[in-house]
């Protein structure tokens, strides 16, 4: 008997723990494919791919037209299409490689720093919440005495054991 009744407040107990009562799990924010349109780094061209097609025609090396892209900070949203043309009209392939590469690596960056942005936001947001839960909590408890005891400060002193007469 008595250990069936064990067996149920043990079952009691873990099923209670594992209920996850009070536990909350946080939403993900999804943006529309508009808002990621929107987010994303347009590629902007000072250094035009005619300019590009014409220095590599005119015997630039790759070298100085990828110095010159670089100076320029020029991104290019280029389809394969658009390289295998650019190829053909004689744009060496250091320098088509370079311009997918930079494109990549800037979406990236930009990508990173709009992640690190909301998430210093969200880190503002959830001190600021903090803050104010705490001084709800200053509020709740300004009367708080921390040595008072339910049935008086002598509560624990009370001398219980083989020698005491309680």
């Amino acid at each position: 008997m008595n250990r069936t009744v064990l067996v149920v407040i043990i079952a009691f107990f873990l099923s209670a723990c594992a209920t996850g009562a009070g536990m909350t799990q946080s939403e993900v924010k999804r943006i529309t494919s508009d808002e990621l349109a929107k987010l994303m780094l347009q590629p902007e061209a000072t250094y035009t791919l005619e300019a590009i097609v014409t220095d590599a025609k005119s015997g630039k090396t790759s070298g100085e037209i990828i110095a010159k892209l670089k100076s320029s900070e020029s991104l290019y949203d280029l389809k394969a299409s658009d390289v295998l043309r650019l190829n053909q009209q004689g744009v060496d392939v250091e320098v088509l490689d370079y311009m997918q590469e930079s494109n990549a690596l800037a979406k990236q960056n930009y990508l990173a720093e709009e992640i690190n942005k909301r998430e210093h936001e969200k880190e503002k947001a959830l001190k600021a919440l903090k803050a104010l839960n705490n001084e709800r909590l200053l509020q709740m408890n300004r009367y708080y005495d921390p040595f008072w005891r339910p049935y008086g400060y002598y509560q624990n002193h009370i001398p219980i054991g083989p020698a005491s007469r309680f």
